[in-house]
């Protein structure tokens, strides 16, 4: 056993190589057993500047080393009870070996090179099947797509060994060939949770397994400094090199003082791994759609995270400014940033165009341009706008991380480079909703040292052990959580011994007050339905009574279904300011809209086959919007009849959703008979010129009807009312067309056009008597035109997240559009809303009306009932008829103040009719506390503070 002064005399070193720079720390423990601290010492820094030459950009790997044993002999000098050194840096990124020489200087990961290397893989390996293999989120430059590309070079064929970037200056310091087995993770060469290299897969690859050296795991003692090196840079002799986390990202994970299962991570510096320690990978197709990895961690566990481009995008607009002669100082550009207004627009922070070299401000003002927004005017507006998009992009990689998982995140763990910048800290904090622990910023460095002290016995534990170290050694500044409830008050024991109410027998009689028995329910149908509350619950029910293709159609969006989880976040991150004591007794809900009267600011969306799910569809949505006094929209590719719906609401408001198709003359006959049928207003659409990717219904081979085959006739094993229902009423189709055969994308292909203009709406207006409303629109820029074409209303829509995704978001673009064009045209906003709160919300940041459209179709159960209104849960109140409650809650809705999610001011347009409440922000704002000592913690928005 070492003792107190023995571990107190002795230290370790960390080589810490980043993107950008190096550097040495040397990590000295003090304490006894369970109370040990850890104490940094920075002995050494140096820069890390890649050099172009004219086949590519490569890493000057021989400057790295030669001043990372400078800083070693530096640091052994200065501490004589240095024992040992760990080598920690990005990732994927290697140097070739013949005879044990480096056969040039290794290729930087972000060189062009690297896509042609993808093509060869995938035509050997495809990517869902590489992810199955190696768990890893496909990024262009992992090892295995540079080593195609080195192949095809033939730099490949004169190579022994390869070895990766740590494990390169290991073996240049102690003569020993390995492969630290976190780093190896990420080449996508070894089996996702394995431990050492996938043979067969090498083999498809056409690799020799030769080339890869003995996989160790961390912890592992690589060897001792070799004599001429300690000689040539005056290393103490008798130092050991250590394997680590040597992925720089693993270090810093297992430094991260996360004490909870419900904590997420951010390990932000040139790039953001945002993601969550788990025991097991997470391989799912999902979670490749998604642009998850699963990479090895220390201690057997598996970081399941997302790389976020990182401050790379920061570090880079200084730069391009650099090179165009202005020089920033960024703590006074952070400053400066921090005091622009909160509406400086964002870009996606993960566009594949941002990640080479070069004129980032360019770049940033091309995808802001992209979403109708102006390039930043002034320095600090773009570094308000990087900074903002970079929190949008954590954000989103949390809630993606909780999806995919089933975790709940309730912490985010900052920690690295980024934890330095306050207002990163806290536009993450607001972007997430979440309290956000920033520190420790040298976390690398401390996951590092942490292990070899371990290895070195100078540390007892597990990874909580360590875990522990770091929180004793960076204690947690003051934060914005609530204070800890008061001491333990003696008294109060001695109070509870001496009641002051005597207990009694309880009596019969009264007893007999308290047992009221509900009267049980023998339809299981209807108990299943009085008990759904929401259109989550319909949603749950649907999802257990509805075979997988079917639900999947109604529920799915496109591609990775980013767009509509972004939407339905915008709605959660609300946050109402009520104001009390003002008369809430008569709340009055009616509106008007498009010429007409609505008993409230909603109607049911336009949803197409709708009998896919409830067998009597379009007729029961209609007859429950007459019941509830709104209008009904019905789609060109619904499964009812435009005359049938009529007389399902024959005194009620009916409008018709157009869908403008190759066969023009399709869609000019549904015009006249919608207008014959007299349905007051027409839908224009405009964001389906070409079908979207629903890739669940590509998945399920969804057709038009559904097919039977043996995957149907097993799924339908276990939901038998459905198949009865489908094989025992009229033919499922879309009423308005004919049936083609194929999926339903195929259809509409066919029946879409690309073509589709403004001459196509002048036609359209031209036939239509009625109200015109243009659905789909997504830009301020459009919102614009079609107020100059003259329409009479617009409806804000990414079509329910089904078109594109990551598509804007319509609630978000909300207050900008009621501003500039609300007094010439109707705004109407839909996507997302799922209940009576978030329709309060469109209508207090100016929207005209909305639209609900999933909670019609989820409700799969239902039946006519008397006054068409289907039995059991209703649709219409689960959807969001609550909006008199919530108007009760917020006396009045919304008010002049009401805010949007960047903070502008929206318009006094409101809600509802009694006086009252504002929404302050769309965008929830958290809090951060700080555990890094040295730097302030940033209040919570919410407390009102302002910023240090």
């Amino acid at each position: 056993m070492t003792s107190t002064t023995d571990r107190a005399a002795r230290s370790v070193a960390a080589i810490d190589l980043g993107a950008t720079s190096g550097r040495v720390i040397t990590g000295a423990l003090d304490g006894g057993h369970g109370q040990e601290r850890l104490h940094l010492r920075h002995v050494a820094r140096f820069d890390n500047t890649p050099v172009r030459l004219p086949d590519g950009l490569h890493w000057d790997v021989l400057s790295l080393y030669s001043a990372a044993m400078r800083g070693l002999g530096a640091a052994s000098r200065e501490e004589p009870g240095l024992v040992g050194a760990a080598v920690d840096s990005w990732a994927v990124d290697y140097g070739l070996l013949g005879s044990g020489r480096l056969l040039g200087n290794p290729y930087h990961y972000r060189d062009e090179r690297n896509h042609a290397g993808v093509t060869d893989v995938h035509a050997l390996v495809g990517p869902e099947e590489l992810y199955r293999r190696n768990g890893l989120q496909h990024l262009p430059f992992n090892t295995l797509f540079q080593l195609a590309a080195s192949r095809a070079s033939g730099e490949l064929g004169l190579a022994e060994r390869l070895l990766l970037i740590p494990d390169l200056l290991g073996y240049w310091a102690t003569g020993r060939q390995v492969a630290e087995r976190t780093n190896a993770s990420t080449t996508g060469l070894v089996p996702v949770g394995g431990g050492t290299w996938d043979g067969e897969l090498l083999g498809r690859l056409g690799l020799r397994p030769s080339l890869f050296p003995e996989v160790v795991e961390p912890g592992a003692v690589i060897g001792g400094v070799s004599s001429a090196v300690a000689s040539e840079f005056g290393i103490a002799g008798g130092l050991t090199f250590t394997a680590v986390g040597s992925h720089d990202t693993a270090s810093a994970v297992a430094a991260v003082p996360m004490q909870a299962e419900d904590a997420a991570y951010i390990s932000c510096g040139t790039w953001s791994l945002v993601g969550a320690e788990l025991s097991t990978a997470v391989t799912s197709e999902t979670a490749r759609s998604a642009g998850f990895t699963n990479e090895g961690g220390v201690d057997g566990r598996v970081r399941f995270l997302r790389n976020v481009m990182g401050l790379w995008l920061l570090s880079e607009s200084l730069r391009t400014w650099a090179r165009a002669g202005t020089t920033h100082d960024l703590p006074a550009l952070l400053e400066q940033a921090a005091l622009v207004p909160h509406d400086v627009p964002t870009f996606d922070a993960n566009d594949p165009r941002l990640m080479a070299p070069g004129d980032m401000l360019s770049r940033v003002g091309a995808l802001l341009a992209e979403r109708g927004h102006p390039a930043p005017a002034s320095a600090p507006e773009l570094v308000r706008s990087v900074l903002g998009s970079l929190a949008e992009a954590h954000a989103g990689a949390v809630r993606d991380v909780d999806r995919l998982t089933g975790r709940t995140t309730r912490t985010v763990h900052l920690v690295g480079g980024g934890a330095q910048n306050a207002l990163l800290c806290q536009l993450t904090a607001d972007a997430t909703g979440l309290p956000v622990v920033a520190g420790p910023v040298e976390a690398t460095a401390v996951g590092n040292l942490l292990v070899q002290a371990r290895t070195h016995h100078l540390v007892q534990g597990d990874l909580e052990a360590l875990r522990a170290v770091v929180a004793r050694s960076f204690p947690r500044g003051r934060s914005g959580r609530a204070r800890a409830p008061p001491p333990h008050d003696p008294t109060r024991c001695r109070e509870a011994e001496h009641p002051m109410v005597q207990r009694q027998a309880p009596k019969p009689a009264e007893l007999l007050e308290y047992l009221h028995f509900k009267k049980p329910t023998l339809d299981g149908r209807k108990r299943r339905l009085d008990a759904a509350l929401t259109v989550e619950d319909l949603r749950t029910i649907a999802k257990r009574r509805t075979p997988k293709a079917a639900f999947d159609y109604t529920d799915g969006s496109a591609e990775a279904e980013i767009s509509i989880a972004r939407a339905r976040q915008a709605f959660q991150d609300v946050e109402f300011h009520p104001q009390v004591l003002r008369d809430v007794a008569h709340v009055d809900t009616t509106t008007t809209v498009l010429g007409g009267a609505s008993a409230l600011p909603f109607g049911i969306a336009p949803t197409g086959f709708t009998r896919l799910m409830q067998t009597e569809g379009e007729t029961a949505g209609a007859g429950a919007a007459a019941a509830a006094g709104i209008p009904f929209t019905l789609s060109t590719l619904g499964t009812t009849s435009i005359e049938d719906v009529k007389a399902a609401n024959p005194h009620g408001r009916n409008w018709f959703q157009l869908y403008v198709m190759r066969q023009r003359e399709i869609s000019y006959a549904l015009v006249e008979r919608a207008a014959k049928a007299g349905f007051d207003t027409l839908f224009f659409t405009v964001d389906t010129p070409v079908a979207g990717a629903r890739l669940r219904d590509k998945r399920n081979g969804f057709s038009i009807p559904p097919q039977l085959s043996l995957g149907t006739v097993l799924d339908a094993s276990t939901r038998p009312w459905w198949w009865y229902d489908f094989l025992t009423t009229p033919k499922l189709e879309f009423a308005s067309l004919s049936a083609t055969g194929g999926t339903v994308g195929d259809l509409l292909d066919m029946a879409m056009d690309p073509t589709i203009s403004f001459d196509d709406l002048q036609v359209i207006r031209s036939m239509w008597p009625g109200k015109l409303a243009v659905k789909g629109v997504q830009t301020l820029a459009d919102a614009k035109r079609f107020a100059d074409a003259g329409v009479d209303a617009i409806v804000l829509s990414n079509h329910g997240g089904r078109q594109l995704d990551r598509a804007p978001i319509p609630f978000h673009l909300l207050p900008e559009v009621v501003k500039e064009v609300g007094e010439d045209l109707e705004v109407i906003v839909d996507t997302g809303i799922m209940n009576g709160a978030d329709v309060v919300a469109s209508v207090a940041l100016g929207a005209r009306f909305t639209l609900v459209g999933r909670a019609l179709p989820v409700r799969a159960d239902g039946r006519r009932a008397p006054g068409g209104r289907p039995g059991g849960a209703d649709p219409v109140r689960a959807g969001g008829a609550d909006d008199e409650a919530a108007g009760g809650a917020l006396p009045g809705g919304a008010d002049p103040g009401a805010r949007h999610p960047a903070g502008a001011p929206g318009p006094p347009r409101p809600a509802l009719s009694a006086p009252g409440a504002r929404l302050l922000s769309s965008r929830a704002p958290g809090r951060v506390e700080v555990s890094d000592p040295g730097w302030r913690p940033w209040p919570s928005r919410r407390s009102g503070a302002a910023p240090p």
